[in-house]
């Protein structure tokens, strides 16, 4: 005959067993997201994907959850052609192909795929201010049109685009490197020159400062 005591402790070893859980029964982990990063010649990280022209540079995947990082499979896509399976791609200027999307695969089957397009682009830049240069003073009243003028280069040959920042008011040129202002009260006044190229990256010149005396 089971005595009760032996009774309750067999129930309780079938319902430990029942819960027990083996340790290396591995949790499946699904990737959250992941975000195409790039690293340019000098070292700087960044996500908007874009690039001077004729420089080396490296891109990445930052994944989340973050521990999918070294388990991953990687595979760097140029349309169909496979470029690489490092977790980090290495672009050497004029010697590799750069990839437009990346799949990553993960150990338990799934798959996610990125489509990208990296930015080769140099920014444009103000490489003179002609006039009025700093400290100059121009000889007029309201209606006098004065002459700003500037040279630039965009390494690209991209066609720019100039704005005028005038104390506080910002003029666009367009295309043109010069144009002429007016209604100057006399006195001290500052004024700086802003170049957009094609993909808006910018340069912005130094504030040159002039003054206006009245006739």
């Amino acid at each position: 005959m089971i005595s009760l005591c032996t009774l309750s402790s067999f129930i309780l070893f079938l319902l430990l067993a029942c819960t027990y859980t083996p340790e290396n029964i591995e949790k499946e982990i699904y990737l959250d997201k992941a975000e195409i990063g790039i690293i340019s010649q000098k070292g700087d990280t960044s996500y908007a994907l874009e690039i001077p022209n004729n420089e080396n540079f490296k891109l990445f995947i930052k994944t989340s959850p973050r521990e999918f990082k070294d388990s991953l499979e990687y595979s760097w896509f140029k349309k169909d052609s496979l470029l690489s399976n490092k977790s980090v791609f290495s672009y050497t200027h004029k010697k590799s192909l750069i990839p437009d999307s990346v799949t990553l695969n993960d150990k338990f089957g799934n798959a996610l795929g990125l489509s990208f397009k990296i930015i080769l682009n140099s920014p444009p830049k103000i490489t003179k201010i002609l006039s009025p240069a700093e400290g100059d003073t121009l000889i007029g009243d309201q209606n006098t049109p004065f002459l700003f003028s500037w040279n630039a280069f965009d390494a690209d040959g991209d066609t720019l685009q100039f704005f005028i920042e005038k104390d506080s008011i910002l003029f666009p040129v367009g295309m043109w490197d010069y144009a002429h202002l007016t209604h100057f009260s006399e006195g001290s006044h500052k004024f700086r020159i802003i170049a957009n190229d094609l993909y808006n990256s910018a340069d912005t010149s130094l504030w040159i400062h002039f003054y206006v005396k009245e006739q």
